[in-house]
């Protein structure tokens, strides 16, 4: 899909490269919550190698502007914070260990993730992401006898790392080529259970609760194969999953 083809909805169930995906949704009206939510679940898994407090409040920073929990000007001044302890990332880096250029490629996309205006600094923040796959996998190889071997495993961490991204687009912002609809009934029924039990998985992150959730949603009355699929699948599951979100009324 880097031929820049149109995105299709097989393409999206299907595709490993989060960049075409991305493109199709900024092509179109998006929710800037869901990105920036995107952005610190790719982040949060690696937050002890950003290896700088303000790279980590940055992340956290975004998230709770995400959800409300932070202002527009706490969020600068964190953005403000990560974009210092990043400064050197547009410079050449060649002459810096693996391990440095994957702490710098790792702050610049916090930087740019807790950027106030989002949708100009997410795709910059999933290449710096991409490139940081390489550059962790040359850190578990630094005496490789064999370049052609050590490339090669470079390029399979990159591979990983964007089929592991085009998982969460898909777990955040689901299939725009399907989009799933809620009854109200399933809201209200057994005194707002499925309300509730969402809730309660969003706000503690309890993404275990899933299944129980989609048991919930079936004794309401739910079948749509899609919903309760999701719930029941192995994940990945992050805040912001597009099932959670549709039953409490998040954009």
């Amino acid at each position: 899909m880097r031929d820049g083809r149109p995105m299709t909805g097989e393409a999206w169930r299907d595709g490993r490269d989060p960049l075409p995906m991305l493109r199709h949704l900024l092509g179109r009206p998006v929710s800037g919550r869901k990105l920036r939510l995107f952005g610190c679940a790719l982040l949060r898994p690696r937050l002890p190698e950003l290896s700088h407090h303000r790279a980590c409040e940055a992340v956290e920073a975004a998230e709770g502007f995400a959800d409300g929990r932070v202002d527009l000007a706490a969020l600068r001044s964190a953005h403000a914070s990560a974009r210092h302890v990043a400064r050197w990332t547009g410079a050449p880096l060649l002459w810096l260990t693996p391990r440095v250029q994957l702490q710098w490629s790792l702050r610049a996309a916090a930087r740019d993730v807790a950027q106030p205006a989002l949708v100009r600094t997410i795709r910059p923040a999933v290449v710096a992401l991409i490139q940081a796959a390489r550059r962790a996998d040359e850190i578990t190889r630094p005496l490789a006898d064999n370049l052609w071997a050590a490339e090669r495993s470079r390029r399979a961490a990159q591979a990983a790392a964007e089929s592991a991204q085009a998982a969460l687009l898909r777990e955040v912002f689901g299939n725009p080529f399907r989009p799933a609809v809620v009854d109200p009934d399933w809201l209200s029924l057994n005194g707002g259970a499925v309300r509730e039990l969402a809730a309660v998985i969003y706000d503690e992150r309890a993404f275990e609760r899933l299944p129980i959730l989609a048991d919930a949603l079936e004794d309401a009355g739910c079948a749509d194969p899609v919903l309760l699929g999701h719930c029941r699948g192995p994940g990945p599951h992050v805040r912001g999953c597009w099932v959670v979100d549709l039953l409490l009324g998040k954009e």
